[in-house]
């Protein structure tokens, strides 16, 4: 299964009577296949919050234990993407460090420190969210 999406570009050569099929890579079509995982994440984190807000650190706990594929994804098909700013790859993995802060907090039972990792988590998702949403 490919991580990028490619946009194929159809192109009929009328030379020889041959046809002639090319692709190239859509800078949008790499911002989204970037954005579906960090998005996720994202979402995830906002769930985790509410439940610890809830104090159901257990839920809060699977979810934020949920988001390890995602995060993986959003590592390989935003970082090998030249069409995606560094700037979106950072924010995203700045905001993975504190998912992963919130859950470790979650696991100990301690969901004030999950609270507050989650809402720092927040900060850099949103901006990740937002770069991405733009495009190219």
């Amino acid at each position: 299964m490919a991580l990028r999406r490619l946009a194929v570009v159809l192109a009929v050569v009328v030379a020889g009577g041959a046809a002639a099929l090319t692709s190239a890579a859509s800078p949008r079509a790499d911002y989204l296949a970037c954005l579906a995982p960090v998005r996720s994440v994202w979402w995830s984190n906002v769930q985790a919050g509410r439940a610890d807000l809830a104090g159901d650190v257990g839920h809060a706990t699977a979810v934020d234990n949920g988001t390890t594929y995602f995060q993986n994804l959003a590592r390989q098909t935003c970082y090998f993407n030249p069409s995606v700013s560094y700037n979106a790859y950072e924010n995203a993995i700045s905001g993975f460090t504190y998912v992963n802060a919130a859950l470790s907090a979650n696991q100990a039972g301690n969901a004030a420190a999950a609270v507050a990792d989650g809402r720092a988590a927040a900060t850099y998702l949103n901006v990740a969210v937002d770069i991405l949403d733009k495009g190219p």
